[in-house]
């Protein structure tokens, strides 16, 4: 689909888009009752590049394709979903609706929120017997201090569009992408019964404990305090003890946008520069006023066509009573200093 959806997918990206970017395959499906590909893009700069706000609009677009065909069987009665869009998970604040110009099996529904904070717009519509699913998200920057939003009325027109303008394509070009024995496809009695297991790609990340003892010192950490939290999985940490302080470094195969702009998750955002790096001083009602963040995207693979992997350093007051170190400035400030010597050691961050 990227030489037939590639236009389309540049104006839906628009300056977030880079030129030859390709889908990703999510899953796919060969069953006795269907068989299926998912197809999935996001393009994304989600990381300020200078210590200012940026101005509203685009953060995020994703778009998540699915063609699912069904067919006919001697052995199995295959009933046709129906077209309504599966909101399992989503808020849905707005109408569902027939989709222009794709006849009457075709419907979108816009204005659904996701658990992970972004917009959704949902398109669903046949071509012969092949079923189409359509999302398309996104989120804004808000133009000032505010954390990015998924509310705008901008941004649900724009993926309104967007995912419109996808199913048209699609309509247009699928009979000329897919073969005659795919469209008018027969189930094959043979074929497994159940859907294969949904399997996740591990995103191997950078182990932060692997910092030099020297370069820990030189930031003002202790490197004999040094706490090895473990790999789990796509995640890592480690925590050093300073003066007053302890320092902990995370480093997670999880999208930068939505580990930090996930609504509710935190408070406000500040960009600033370390090091030469862009970062975000993050806050959250959690930290009060013993606890700072510095966020850095850093990507270290893809998963689900999404760019992965982010590096949090926090500060935490520690130590006996009268020698801790108080007040979020202080130690944001002592952050921002201990991190001068570490950024040189993180992974790169997005070109």
């Amino acid at each position: 689909m990227d030489t037939a959806l590639g236009e389309t997918l540049h104006k839906f990206g628009g300056d977030l888009y880079v030129s030859g970017t390709p889908l990703q395959t999510g899953f796919t499906e060969n069953t006795r009752t269907a068989q299926a590909v998912n197809c999935a893009l996001t393009v994304e700069d989600p990381m300020p590049r200078a210590d200012a706000y940026p101005a509203a609009g685009p953060l995020s677009r994703s778009v998540a394709i699915t063609l699912r065909a069904t067919g006919t069987s001697p052995r199995f009665s295959v009933p046709r979903p129906s077209l309504t869009p599966n909101t399992i998970g989503l808020a849905p604040t707005g109408d569902t609706r027939a989709l222009p110009g794709a006849g009457v099996d075709s419907v979108i529904s816009s204005g659904l929120e996701t658990l992970r904070g972004a917009r959704e717009v949902r398109a669903r519509l046949r071509v012969e017997n092949i079923d189409i699913d359509i999302s398309a998200a996104g989120m804004d920057w808000s133009g000032g201090a505010a954390l990015p939003v998924s509310d705008s009325p901008n941004l649900n027109t724009d993926l309104t569009n967007g995912a419109e303008d996808i199913a048209a394509a699609l309509i247009d070009k699928l009979p000329n992408m897919l073969s005659r024995s795919a469209i008018d496809w027969t189930l094959q009695p043979g074929a497994p019964e159940n859907d294969p297991p949904f399997t996740t790609t591990r995103v191997p990340v950078w182990n932060p404990c692997d910092i030099a003892d020297s370069a820990l010192a030189e930031a003002g950490l202790n490197p004999a305090t040094a706490k090895d939290h473990g790999d789990n999985g796509d995640d890592h940490s480690c925590d050093w003890q300073g003066d007053g302080f302890y320092v902990s470094a995370r480093s997670s195969a999880l999208r930068f946008r939505e580990s930090i702009f996930q609504l509710g998750l935190y408070t406000s955002f500040r960009p600033v520069t370390v090091a030469g790096r862009p970062a975000l001083d993050i806050d959250s009602a959690s930290f009060g006023d013993s606890g700072c963040e510095l966020a850095f995207d850093a990507p270290q693979g893809q998963r689900n066509g999404n760019t992965v992997g982010i590096i949090e350093l926090q500060a935490w007051s520690s130590g006996p009573a009268g020698q801790r170190m108080t007040g979020r400035d202080a130690l944001c400030g002592q952050l921002i200093r201990v991190a001068q010597g570490l950024v040189p050691y993180l992974p790169a961050g997005r070109a």
